[in-house]
């Protein structure tokens, strides 16, 4: 809500602080999307294209929820990055975020 609401430091303390919550637990919580899309979206707006693709490989991980398989597959490509560019790159993650903000992820 904070980054609906254009809160954006709020968003990225409240993103950050979930994970760290989440982050001790044994069995990992497999919803932390619900953190992370926020965070991914904050770092596509400051240009950082490590943490969004390190965000993005969070999103990924065996222990969370999969996104929807469009989402997944343009998070997987941009991920892997296999010879893509930087530039394509964050164009696959800026269309992941906008789908996943369409759809309601984030």
């Amino acid at each position: 809500m904070a980054l609906r609401d254009g809160r954006k430091a709020e968003a990225e303390e409240l993103g950050k602080a979930a994970l760290g919550c989440w982050a001790p637990l044994a069995n990992a919580y497999a919803f932390k999307w619900q953190a992370v899309w926020p965070l991914l979206w904050l770092a596509l707006q400051r240009d950082n294209l490590t943490e969004a693709t390190a965000l993005a490989d969070q999103l990924l991980a065996h222990s969370q929820q999969l996104p929807a398989p469009e989402l997944r597959s343009l998070l997987e490509s941009a991920v892997q990055g296999d010879g893509l560019d930087r530039s394509r790159i964050r164009r696959l993650l800026w269309q992941a975020a906008r789908l996943a903000q369409a759809i309601g992820y984030s």
